[in-house]
């Protein structure tokens, strides 16, 4: 029989983000994980993965909130914040294709999970103009003064 070492079990349970963590790491790197694959569960539109990571509560809070959709390829969840104190935490991830949408969560650990007790999903923003990404502005274009030839 193998015997499974304490460091084993740990590697094993830090690439699951609902395993057991040990007392006292729960805190920013676990969350980091979870809330990243909250936000790509939303992206893909799984929407029985991505709420089964919240409370009935903040899953009906977030009812209407809708998922921008790309023309072409694969949306993309990208995690901007986490952080984690004394078993609450916060996250920010952002998810683009079709325009950008900020998906904010507030999180508690409860039952040795990570769980989001309160969710917001900020309208999306068109993506901007082939013209604008390819010059790099990102602000408004002044036009010159008219000028009156008559």
């Amino acid at each position: 029989m193998e015997e499974t070492t304490l460091q084993d079990a740990q590697q094993t349970d830090a690439l699951d983000p609902w395993a057991p963590a040990p007392a006292g790491a729960h805190e920013d790197g676990a969350l980091a994980a979870t809330a990243l694959a909250h936000a790509e569960a939303f992206a893909r539109g799984d929407g029985a993965a991505f709420a089964s990571y919240m409370t009935p509560q903040a899953v009906v809070a977030l009812r209407g909130a809708t998922r921008v959709r790309p023309l072409f390829g694969e949306p993309r969840a990208e995690l901007v914040r986490a952080e984690a104190h004394a078993g609450r935490g916060e996250s920010e991830a952002r998810i683009r294709g079709g325009g950008e949408q900020t998906l904010r969560c507030t999180w508690e650990w409860r039952d040795d999970k990570w769980v989001a007790v309160r969710t917001t999903l900020d309208p999306a923003r068109p993506p901007r103009p082939w013209w604008q990404r390819l010059s790099g502005s990102a602000g408004e274009v002044t036009m010159p003064e008219r000028q009156d030839l008559a």
